[in-house]
């Protein structure tokens, strides 16, 4: 077995210094979280929401080459979370990543 050199980043795992660059590649921060505009959207059942979701957070995963199959994601994704000032259990976390492949295969049929 050989073990990672600091030179080699595990994909996916991502250092605090890598925070700033992911918020600005989403436009995330400033004054657009100030004052947020929010529209009642219709409400679809629970099943249906919770897909969207799951969707929704496969999609952003996407952009920030996050895979939520690999291991760290939930890691990188804590560390998000928690640059927004709150904490999620990474066991939550994790069950939520677990649950994106099926979703997306819902939503493909």
């Amino acid at each position: 077995m050989s073990k990672r050199s600091k030179s080699q980043p595990t994909p996916g795992v991502f250092e605090d210094a890598d925070l700033d660059e992911m918020f600005s590649q989403l436009e995330i921060g400033g004054p657009q979280l100030a004052a947020p505009v929010l529209q009642a959207a219709p409400e679809p059942s629970a099943s249906r929401a919770h897909d969207t979701h799951l969707v929704i957070i496969a999609a952003l995963c996407k952009k920030l080459k996050i895979d939520p199959a690999q291991a760290g994601a939930s890691t990188s994704i804590d560390k998000l979370v928690q640059a927004l000032g709150v904490s999620v259990d990474h066991q939550a976390i994790r069950a939520i990543l677990a649950n994106i492949p099926g979703a997306l295969d819902r939503r493909a049929q």
